[in-house]
């Protein structure tokens, strides 16, 4: 079967399988190995991706599934100012997830922020559904939170200063 769909702004095609799974079809076809399996089953959030705009878990979707589809990856956000202003807040705290949960932290947050640029302490808590680790101390997590609401302040002060 091919499978043609948009990756981080690309066009793409795969000939694969109608059974595989599309966190499977991003890592070994396309090594974008930031996308990572943890249970297939949706429950740990290594495998999260923007699929047509919704922060889901790839490990839930067959290949079929992504035909025509809009997939945004970790490797496809790395650059942009949001992303660099999560990961600037996350050094500033101090706090560094763990490898089985970083990307599921960084993504939630991406969505969060898309939504809502100074959210709440419910919005934070109930964008961390699912993605909760042995890792997480709650208390640096939500410092790291305040410190990326000011980088976003800061960086659209400056934009709008210009």
């Amino acid at each position: 079967m091919n499978i043609s769909f948009h990756l981080n702004g690309n066009p793409v095609e795969v000939e694969t399988t109608a059974d595989r799974r599309l966190v499977d079809i991003l890592r070994e076809d396309f090594s974008l190995l930031d996308t990572r399996s943890g249970c297939y089953a949706g429950r740990c959030g290594t495998c999260g991706i923007f699929f047509n705009g919704h922060l889901v878990y790839s490990c839930l979707i067959a290949a079929f599934a992504a035909q025509n589809a809009k997939v945004l990856t970790l490797e496809g956000i790395i650059d942009r100012p949001l992303f660099q202003d999560i990961t600037a807040g996350f050094k500033r705290a101090n706090y560094q997830p763990c490898r089985s949960c970083y990307q599921s932290k960084l993504l939630s947050l991406y969505a969060l922020f898309e939504e809502s640029p100074v959210p709440d302490r419910f919005a934070i808590e109930k964008a961390l559904l699912g993605r909760e680790c042995k890792c997480l101390d709650m208390s640096s997590f939500m410092q790291a939170v305040s410190l990326i609401i000011d980088e976003t302040r800061s960086r659209a002060d400056v934009r709008h200063s210009i």
